[in-house]
């Protein structure tokens, strides 16, 4: 008598290939979320960027700096209305500019949500980058580049 030998897979076999599939993705989701974040951590310091150079034409043209954020403000229009779509387009950072007078300011990009919920980006009048919070010291302390 024959007995009949089914092709396929043993439930043993299926249940290991699903063990293994869970530890890749136990250790992979934490690196792709780093990425992911670095990303946008990259794309906050391009706005940062922008937000210098406006200020640098407004204070060539005005002898001062400006703390106007807003669409159709000094620094959206000396880039021709770029910075606050820029900055719309930015989900989970909020853009703010702080200690503003007619010698200095700081741009600050603060990440609110995300891996590194809670971090802050300073940019000063003269291009230096300060991380803060996390940024600083943590899981996001190497994002930066200085």
């Amino acid at each position: 008598m024959r007995m009949f030998r089914g092709k396929g897979f043993t439930m043993v076999e299926l249940i290991i290939v699903i063990i293994i599939i869970g530890l890749l993705i136990t250790l992979g989701l934490p690196q792709y979320r780093k990425m992911l974040e670095r990303g946008q951590v990259a794309r906050a310091l391009a706005v940062l960027d922008m937000i210098r150079k406006a200020q640098s034409i407004v204070h060539a043209s005005t002898n001062t700096y400006s703390g106007n954020l807003a669409a159709n403000g000094d620094l959206d229009n000396e880039l021709d209305g770029a910075l606050r779509p820029a900055i719309d387009a930015l989900n989970g950072w909020d853009f703010s500019i702080e200690d503003v007078d007619a010698t200095e300011f700081t741009a600050v990009a603060e990440r609110d949500g995300g891996y590194c919920d809670g971090g802050r980006i300073l940019l000063n009048h003269n291009g230096q980058i300060t991380p803060e919070n996390v940024f600083a010291a943590g899981r996001c302390a190497n994002m930066i580049q200085q």
